[in-house]
């Protein structure tokens, strides 16, 4: 805990004169003796405690994908989540398939380790679903071989429609009918494939796998029981070897319909805030750093936080107001996130992470996390933004809870107009915030061009909370529209903001 220390001002204390039995008067030297210096620590927060603003209406900060989504999307960003994906609660059951090649046959010593892998991705949905989903899985007891060596098979070629993307369907559906005689893929939503570890990296399969995602209804991919969603074959990568359970885990986020944060397909910006601007801070970021949690946009966006686990800050302005934050990673009570919504589309999050559960690897002793939501930046295009706290340098690329952004108590930052510090921490961190009003989105159309701007309402000292209560019932678009319709219906109550 950051301490504060008080020094008190320098005391003088003077020895008075003494008459001696002559008459010679002697006077003492004056002598100074320091105050010892005094250390304030702030206490450890073993209580939850109320926040000092009631929140708004949760409905505020379930931002809406921009520009309106469509019935066939496979992942999004915001409000609502894709309508044809996996189910985010209630149990969905995956396929692992083992596969090897003639140049690269597997070994049955990595049977066994692979399976716990899946155990630990069943595990991993457990928690941080506070147990609303279930994954199952079917697995392969045994390699199925394909027909052509390793080298042979290349992601990007004979995809539907000529695409060039890794998607490797005619590998893909050469494994799925192997698989299919040995393995019952009655109600699977997906498939998984394990690739032998004597696949060498110079395969073309090799850097970055291979993967198709869709919707059951969309799905190229069939077996004797029913169509498969998704497909993904795991890269070679030592670095993804070494963890597959972590890589399994995010791809099953695309299948719930959850985005990649990070940012393609400049490869020239691979280590930076630009290639990943929320570093390794979300299993949707990066599933290979320290930190494996799934963050709390993330999790409100898949309904594993209740509206009372969230909370959403008002859109009037607020100074000083003080949220007492649960940690992530735990279960139990209390605010698991603040959010605080900028305009319709973007957002701050605030929330609590410790080095426990799925965050073990995280090291220290926690923080708070603060990045921007931007439900207008698509999957692959950056759509969060881990903050850092005044002062402090992102540093260079590693695979530990890269950047260093925890805030600890005294530290404090600002963004979009909202600035953000931490007083206490112990059980819970105490977060004390301070924002301008939400900014309203107008469209104005003209025969050419439309041009969107954003502008923020004049602050009022009687909007939004009144008595303790926030009024939601009835709403306008902009201040003006109020004032308007008030003004031609001015029977319409008495003090009625």
């Amino acid at each position: 805990a950051a301490t504060t220390a008080a020094t008190a001002a320098t005391a003088a204390t003077t020895t008075a004169p003494m008459a001696a039995t002559n008459t010679t008067t002697t006077t003492a030297a004056p002598s100074t003796t320091a105050a010892p210096t005094t250390t304030t620590v702030v206490p450890s927060l073993t209580e939850y405690l109320p926040p000092t603003v009631p929140g708004g209406d949760t409905i505020l900060c379930q931002l809406l994908e921009t520009p309106t989504p469509l019935d066939t999307d496979v992942v999004r960003v915001g409000f609502p989540l894709p309508p044809k994906s996996a189910p985010a609660e209630g149990t969905v059951k995956y396929a692992l398939v083992l596969v090897d090649f003639p140049d690269a046959p597997g070994r049955q010593d990595e049977i066994s380790p692979v399976h716990e892998s899946t155990d630990l991705v069943s595990a991993y949905y457990n928690s941080i679903s506070d147990g609303r989903l279930t994954i199952t899985w079917v697995k392969s007891d045994e390699f199925v071989r394909v027909s052509q060596a390793s080298m042979s098979y290349d992601p990007t070629v004979g995809n539907p429609g000529g695409s060039t993307h890794p998607w490797g369907v005619l590998l893909s559906e050469e494994i799925i009918a192997l698989a299919d005689e040995i393995m019952d893929f009655t109600d699977t939503y997906g498939v998984f494939f394990y690739t032998a570890a004597a696949t060498p990296y110079e395969a073309a399969i090799g850097p970055g796998g291979w993967s198709m995602f869709s919707t059951m209804e969309d799905t190229i991919f069939s077996t004797d029981e029913g169509p498969l969603a998704s497909a993904y074959g795991l890269t070679s990568s030592q670095r993804v070897r070494d963890e597959p359970w972590a890589t399994w885990a995010h791809e099953i986020g695309h299948t719930l319909g959850l985005a990649d944060f990070y940012v393609r397909p400049d490869p020239s910006s691979f280590g930076t805030d630009e290639y990943s601007p929320m570093g390794h801070w979300a299993l949707m970021a990066s599933q290979l750093g320290a930190t494996k949690s799934m963050g709390a946009w993330n999790r409100w966006l898949l309904g594993w936080l209740t509206p009372q686990q969230v909370y959403c800050a008002p859109p009037v302005p607020l100074s000083n107001a003080e949220v007492t934050l649960q940690p992530l990673v735990r279960s139990g009570d209390g605010y698991k996130a603040v959010i605080i919504p900028i305009n319709d589309h973007k957002a701050v999050v605030a929330e609590s992470r410790r080095s426990e559960g799925v965050d073990a690897n995280m090291g220290g002793e926690g923080g708070v996390l603060v990045y921007t939501v931007d439900t207008s930046i698509g999957h692959m295009q950056g759509t969060q933004k881990v903050q850092l706290p005044d002062g402090r340098d992102p540093g260079p690329f590693s695979y530990g809870a890269w950047p260093d952004a925890l805030l600890a108590v005294g530290d404090r930052l600002t963004v979009e107009g909202t600035t953000i510090e931490v007083l206490q921490t112990g059980d819970y961190d105490r977060i004390r915030f301070s924002k301008v009003a939400l900014a309203e989105t107008t469209t104005t159309t003209t025969t050419t061009t439309t041009t969107t701007t954003t502008t923020l309402p004049p602050a009022t000292e009687t909007a939004g909370v009144q008595d303790g209560t926030f009024a939601t019932c009835g709403s306008f678009l902009t201040p003006n529209d109020a004032q308007t319709w008030f003004d031609a219906n001015p029977d319409f109550g008495e003090s009625v903001d």
